[in-house]
């Protein structure tokens, strides 16, 4: 299986205004994507959920 770099993910500002650019963004960009795992995530967001048993249908919940 040939690894794909990842995109540049878009981030956040905190701004209500932007939230459902951001949101639709991270849709198309990593949710949608069916060559990217549910269970792969890396640096803080990993540390905040590393007690969680990383399964693909823990995705939702997390």
């Amino acid at each position: 299986m040939v690894k794909l770099p990842l995109p540049d993910l878009p981030k956040y500002s905190g701004n209500f205004r932007e939230w459902e650019t951001f949101r639709d963004l991270m849709k198309y960009m990593v949710i949608d994507r069916r060559d990217i795992s549910n269970c792969s995530l890396f640096e803080e967001a990993s540390d905040l959920i590393r007690t969680i048993p990383i399964t693909e249908g823990n995705f939702v919940h997390t």
